[in-house]
């Protein structure tokens, strides 16, 4: 794994910066390779409906105070900072709950431990990796004795770096682990400050180094071209197996060469660790010296001696000034509609941002997004959809792209949609079903085939890149096909895939549930395929093909993929939707049906409630996406702030519950959702650096070693983006239902408030940003209309434009009033399509009818309630 060296004239620096004091220099602009985003999603118009009326009532939100359980705060007071050449150092972020460990990664090696300065996990070249390391501890040999280096280790912010600061006698000691995003390393800078100012000490910096042993492991010295031990070698064999040691094999020997960047290090033995030891520096009295302990991860492209060469060519200070800007370029790379100031809750916004920082060190340079490193280093496409819901919700897209080309090419490489896959390799592909073995096409055909379709969506309807959709044209349409061809063929009903998270992560027999995938038909799967045909359609639309007569390449039917939606459609409601629960009388979409004789679950897993609005699918009866909230709230206990996987109270529940339920209570406009929020902030789930677990026990405790996970992240920062109005639309407004909005004001009625009524054929899509409140009804059967009666003055349509749109008649009160055309040469959300502005106060009704086969869609209406006093 070739790798370019520093330039010649960067030596390695003899010191730095504290205080604003020169202590030494680095390139006060370095260079930004790949983290910085290449090519961001288009500056969409920053118009948002605020800017469409004269002014609207917003409710505030309430944030109640932390009451998570912290740490200390961060030793280091804003003053105190170290500057690292030009760029100071940014201030840590606070524990956010009990310590935890923590994972650095560019995409290619990584690495982590606990949060005192202690690493124990080493991976690469590529994530998907045994691990090298027991233990790697720092320690200073001060004039002749050795300190041990243990430091509360924090989150810089803004950034996805981890450093920590003690004090030994006269010196403070500063320890910055990081990776430049696409090296084969990782780095721990320790720098060096001598605070006396009378006298001098001798200091080296000490890696102990304890290497994992056992048979497809060794470790060996490396020597420089003098001949001396200058570095460890560690080496994996083709002998071991990836994932915790138990599936997916090594593909190929690979290295690790450890060494400091300072040409006197030495290597020595003491039993089974290995001592890496920078040269002795005299620090003189308020003078400062600084090494930086790389790990360079390779498949053997270049000799051990090679890397310690290459190593030593490296600056350690520019190599972290370098990462730290990567990073803030990549938290500012996005359209001001998606900046995190619109989080007002500075705990919110530091689990946000903690959050992003590990889902986008999580994806692999292939694109693929590993569960979580330590546990789940393989890419499973649900954990890495639901990530990049976090990550598009806060106005990253170029991952989305790259997860896209990635499982594409695994479709290109195994013939299916793999359950997960390595990164890295093409030499294992994971089953569903729960298990690593060959599964019948009815489970591996669903829900990881509708997500790569849904990934799809959602990164075309923020950036409109038809191209790389193009690109992947034949993946996506074995994703749709596969689906097609087991639901049309079982009468629209499909089978679980079997590792829903939901089904893996609890115990859920006393629903009724025995495991065995083929005695059910899922609700899931369902609401799933449902939501990727309705974009399929639009994807076909849009390259110019023909949905009314579509060929599936898997069995050949013809198919009018419209009709089948509907057909999908009536599917959901014919199979799931029950009324007979005597807590919800008004209905909910239940999760699973018994084959043999049709009977239901004993009890809900109640967060399978929510896909349908989570996931976007259309539904025949939009309003029962409220109802299906509605149930699921019920569950939600205010006193432990968990919401249960099962309908008892008291049981296990998921990393991500409460952000499928916030999103929907926002998505309804809820007023719950101010409660369900503050325990997604502040309740016992949110982890010390702003990620969530897979699961936790009934009192809040999260299961063990796997936690820094890209699923549960993703979707509670989608959630929380949602809640704070990032991408366009405004925090939630509950000014429609107010009894005393202000004369003259404007009022925002989003598209799927219960006074809409839609008639005919329309599409009801929840993730689409741009739109406010990021969702949408649209359509393009002739006819269909959308009906809206209010009490007021004036009315607002607001809509999109594009060049498949056409023509849609306006009518006030029963009587025409314009026929209006919605067409433009590009995408242009959020536009005034229509005003009436002249209407007596009272009541009046606004009616949009599709005149022809353009789309139309209806974003929201905006109402005066009445004209203003002069």
């Amino acid at each position: 794994m070739p790798e370019s060296p520093n330039p010649p004239d960067l030596a390695p620096p003899q010191s730095f910066r504290f205080n604003n004091l020169v202590y030494g220099q680095a390139n006060p602009h370095p260079q930004h390779d790949l983290m910085t985003p290449s090519s961001k999603a288009r500056r969409y118009r920053a118009l948002s409906i605020f800017l469409l009326v004269s002014t609207v009532s917003t409710v505030a939100h309430s944030v109640a105070a932390s009451r998570a359980i912290s740490d200390p705060q961060p030793a280091t007071a804003k003053e105190g900072m170290p500057v690292i050449g030009e760029t100071p150092l940014p201030e840590q972020v606070p524990y956010l709950n009990k310590k935890e460990y923590f994972f650095i990664g560019n995409g290619v090696a990584g690495a982590g431990g606990t949060a005192d300065g202690k690493w124990d996990f080493l991976v690469g070249p590529d994530y998907t990796c045994p691990n090298y390391l027991s233990s790697e501890e720092i320690s200073l040999v001060v004039d002749g004795a050795e300190r041990s280096v243990t430091m509360n280790v924090h989150r810089a912010r803004n950034t996805g770096i981890f450093y920590g600061v003690t004090s030994l006698g006269d010196l403070e000691v500063y320890l910055i682990d990081h990776g430049g995003r696409g090296k084969p390393w990782t780095a721990r800078l320790v720098m060096i400050k001598n605070r006396s100012t009378t006298a001098a000490h001798k200091v080296s910096i000490r890696a102990h180094v304890t290497p994992q042993t056992g048979d497809g492991r060794s470790a060996s010295f490396v020597r420089d071209s003098s001949g001396r031990a200058a570095g460890l070698s560690l080496k994996l064999d083709t002998s071991l197996n990836c994932m915790g040691n138990r599936v997916c094999q090594n593909w190929a020997f690979r290295y690790a060469l450890v060494t400091f960047n300072d040409p006197a290090t030495t290597v020595t033995k003491n039993g089974g660790t290995f001592n890496v030891d920078s040269g002795t520096t005299r620090i003189a009295p308020g003078g400062s010296c600084n090494a930086a302990l790389y790990h360079y991860m390779h498949y053997k492209n270049k000799t051990d001696s090679d890397y310690i060469d290459l190593t030593r060519k490296r600056n350690g200070v520019r190599d972290a000034e370098g990462c730290i800007h990567e990073w803030q370029s990549w938290f500012a790379g996005v359209d001001a509609k998606y900046s995190l100031d619109h989080i007002k809750d500075q705990r919110a916004r530091d689990i946000v941002e903690g959050g992003l920082a590990i889902i986008k060190m999580n994806q692999a340079r292939d694109g693929g997004i590993v569960s979580n490193e330590r546990a789940y280093d393989l890419s499973y496409v649900r954990d890495a959809y639901c990530g990049l819901r976090g990550l598009s919700a806060t106005g990253h897209f170029d991952e989305s792209r790259s997860f896209v080309r990635w499982l594409d090419h695994k479709y290109s490489v195994h013939g299916f949609i793999p359950n997960a896959a390595p990164d890295g390799s093409d030499t294992y592909a994971h089953q569903s079903g729960n298990g690593s073995g060959p599964c019948p096409e009815a489970n591996a055909g669903v829900e990881v085939t509708a997500l790569h379709l849904l990934a799809a969506r959602d990164y075309y309807n923020a950036t409109r890149d038809l191209q790389t959709l193009t690109n992947a044209g034949d993946s996506l349409r074995y994703a749709m096909d596969v689906q097609l061809k087991q639901a049309v063929t079982n009468g629209y009903r499909l089978e679980f895939n079997g590792d829903e998270t939901e089904l893996a992560a609890g115990d859920v027999g006393p629903t009724g549930y025995n495991g065995q995938l083929s005695h059910y038909w899922s609700m899931t799967s369902i609401a799933l395929c449902s939501a990727s045909l309705d974009f399929y359609i639009q994807y076909l639309t849009a390259k110019g093909a023909n949905p009314a007569a579509y060929s599936n390449s898997l069995d050949h039917q013809v198919l009018n993929l419209n009709e089948e939606l509907g057909r999908f459609k009536d599917a959901l409601e014919r199979d799931y939707w029950r009324t007979d629960v005597p807590e919800f009388p008004d209905g909910l979409h239940d999760w699973f049906r018994l084959k043999s004789d049709g009977s239901w679950p004993r009890a809900p897993v109640v967060n399978f409630a929510l896909f349908p609005i989570y996931y976007g699918t259309p539904l025949k009866n939009p309003e029962r996406a409220r109802n299906d909230v509605y149930a699921a709230k019920q569950y939600f206990c205010e006193t432990t702030r968990l919401l249960p996987l099962l309908s008892a109270p008291g049981g296990r529940s998921l990393g991500h519950d409460l952000g499928y339920l916030l999103w929907g209570l926002v998505a309804v406009g809820d007023s719950q959702q101010a409660a369900v929020y503050d325990a997604l902030i502040n309740g016992p789930t949110a982890g010390c650096w702003g990620t969530y677990n897979e699961c936790y026990d009934g009192n809040g405790a999260p299961n063990a070693d796997n936690g820094l996970r890209s699923f549960e992240t993703g979707v509670n920062i989608s959630a929380i983006a949602k809640y704070w109005g990032l991408g366009g639309g405004p925090v939630p407004e509950t000014a429609a239902a107010s009894p005393s909005i202000p004369a003259g004001t404007w009022v925002p009625i989003d598209d799927n408030h219960a006074g809409i009524t839609y008639s005919g054929k329309w599409t009801y899509n929840t993730t689409s940003p741009g739109y406010y409140r990021a969702n949408c009804h649209f359509s393009s059967a002739p006819g269909s209309y959308a009906e809206y009666s209010f009490t007021g003055t004036a009315i607002r349509w607001i809509g999109s434009r594009n060049d498949n749109h056409g023509d849609a008649d306006v009518y006030i009160d029963g009587a025409l009033r314009k026929s209006v055309n919605t067409r433009a040469a590009s995408w242009l959300p959020q536009q005034l399509l229509y005003e009436e502005s002249a209407l007596p106060n009272g009541k009046h009704t606004i009616k949009i009818v599709v005149k022809n086969e353009g789309f139309q869609d209806v974003d929201a209406f905006v109402y005066r309630t009445r004209k203003p006093l002069p």
